[in-house]
């Protein structure tokens, strides 16, 4: 005789939990695969991100060292800020000066300057040059870009893209001497 368990019995109870089972299953699966598909692209968004900041480093390192080279020449090819009088802030606080509007500018450095990893980037960097109030002593301040670097054209702040700005205090007790002494720092408050 075929004895058929009861409608209601242990069989039929067991395969409805096993369905229940694997659906939440399923779902824990599914959910921790977006999560790790989401940490994968923060972490290649961060990765980009410091390899822009990287780049606009080494542009901004570069225009540093090239001014502070033109202190030493006998006849830069920079234009030297004279020393602010107080109440004048000093030159480089002034974004006019950076953005071409001033009655002298930063210096761009031009495109056939020998740029880390070959061409230019699209916005090259700049740097200026003031003397101190004491003899023979300078501050050079320097500012480089990502390659992805934009920037309003009325007020000249970064839109997107990185952009590292760099200050040096220099003595050069003769010009066209050797730089003796140079102390620098990444600027945190810059003026744009």
């Amino acid at each position: 005789m075929n004895a058929r368990p009861p409608q209601g019995g242990p069989g039929r109870a067991e395969r409805g939990a096993t369905l229940l089972i694997a659906m939440v299953m399923l779902l824990v699966i599914g959910l921790s695969s977006v999560s790790v598909m989401r940490n994968v692209g923060t972490a290649d968004g961060v990765a980009n991100n410091v390899r822009l900041r990287a780049q606009a480093g080494q542009a901004a390192q570069l225009a540093l060292q090239f001014c502070i080279h033109q202190i030493e020449l006998a006849t830069p090819t920079v234009t030297v800020f004279p020393a602010p009088v107080a109440p004048v802030p000093p030159a480089w606080t002034d974004a006019a000066n950076w953005l071409g509007r001033g009655t002298r500018n930063a210096y761009t450095l031009a495109a056939s300057t020998d740029f880390v990893g070959g061409g230019a980037p699209p916005v090259r960097p700049q740097c200026l040059i003031e003397q101190r109030a004491f003899a023979g002593t300078y501050s050079v301040t320097a500012r480089g870009f990502s390659p992805d670097f934009q920037a309003d054209s009325t007020s000249g702040i970064a839109r997107a893209g990185a952009v590292v700005w760099l200050q040096a205090d220099v003595w050069a007790p003769v010009a066209g001497q050797p730089v003796r002494t140079r102390t620098w720092q990444q600027l945190a408050a810059a003026p744009l």
